[in-house]
């Protein structure tokens, strides 16, 4: 991580000239990554480990909206719309022992973390993954929630339908003639229109497709033959 923060100062030299934008999208989609995907691993990281990771963000936050070093931190944070990624890594963890409690199947990890829920945290201070999650569940204040909605099973009513039976909505999604930024509102409804009786009855469609084809055939043939009078006028 440290090397590609050193990456993203030297692209703000003056042969490159990176703005705020390029550097921001520069960290979001190639940097900070590398901590979300290691997120189940940070959480048991000591409190020097973090302030690691926490001075390395800083410095790519400063090279992001060219802050001096005596810049606080919350002002950084709020300048460039980032967390610190001991928060950010607290809500994915949360997000994640949620969406593995609420599943349906069983499993071992699923019955671990059920049992780290409810463990007193005076007693039991080791830092294991389970009891971090636990811990992030409840600081995020989703313990109550979870516990009281029980998995997230199908309704009794359910049932799968046969693969021979019409599926209960069909949707069609058509192109448009031309590129949606190059029209205006009336030839965007005009076309929209168009797909809607192509749908409805396919044959009206076709008709109105030969319509506008020899209008645009006509239109052509009017060019050409104002551009041969006026080369024959040269």
């Amino acid at each position: 991580m440290v090397k590609k923060v050193n990456m993203m100062r030297a692209m703000t030299g003056p042969k490159v000239g990176a703005g705020h934008v390029v550097l921001r999208t520069l960290y979001i989609h190639a940097i900070r990554p590398l901590t979300d995907f290691a997120t189940p691993a940070l959480n048991t990281l000591s409190e020097w480990q973090w302030e690691k990771l926490e001075v390395a963000q800083n410095n790519a936050m400063r090279a992001i909206v060219k802050a001096p070093m005596w810049t606080k931190i919350e002002n950084l944070h709020m300048e460039t719309g980032l967390t610190s990624l001991q928060t950010r890594a607290e809500r994915l963890t949360a997000c994640f022992a949620t969406k593995l409690i609420t599943r349906a199947r069983e499993s071992d990890i699923k019955n671990g973390l059920l049992r780290a829920l409810n463990l007193n945290r005076d007693v039991y201070i080791k830092k294991t993954w389970l009891l971090c999650a636990a811990d992030a569940v409840s600081r995020q204040e989703l313990k109550d929630a979870i516990l009281s909605k029980g998995p997230d099973t199908m309704s009794p009513d359910y049932s799968t339908p046969a693969p021979w039976e019409s599926p209960p909505a069909v949707f069609n999604i058509l192109q448009t003639g031309t590129r949606k930024a190059d029209c205006d509102d009336v030839q965007i409804r005009s076309q929209a229109r168009q797909r809607e009786i192509s749908m409805a009855d396919p044959m009206q469609f076709l008709q109105s497709q030969r319509d506008e084809h020899k209008l645009l055939l006509q239109e052509q043939r009017e060019k050409q033959k104002r551009l041969l009078q006026e080369q024959s006028e040269e």
